[in-house]
């Protein structure tokens, strides 16, 4: 046990500590399973006014579409702009041969 090692909790950790940790975390799987080709998903859902009114953050590694967070506004649910959102990840993820 390391007993010099000091664990936090972060409510709000750095973008780079996260991206740091992702990284490790690829490497390691990298080398134990063999490189697949990966791309995060970002994808931002605009109003003609140009307001957020929805979005999907997701990523596609190791051979798997993952989908993190699906969001979209109250006053545009069931306009069909989730089931777009989730149609553009799907032919990503198709593009890269994903299944």
């Amino acid at each position: 046990m390391h007993h010099d090692i000091d664990i936090q909790q972060h409510d709000h950790p750095s973008a780079d500590d996260l991206a740091n940790i992702s990284r490790q975390f690829r490497a390691l799987n990298d080398q134990q399973s063999g490189v697949f080709p990966s791309k995060a998903l970002h994808q931002i859902a605009y109003s003609p006014d140009r307001q957020i009114v929805g979005g999907l953050v997701g990523d596609i590694s190791w051979g798997w579409l993952h989908i993190d967070t699906l969001w979209v506004a109250e006053s545009y649910r069931l306009s069909g702009i989730g089931t777009s959102l989730m149609d553009r990840a799907k032919a990503e993820a198709i593009a890269m041969d994903v299944e």
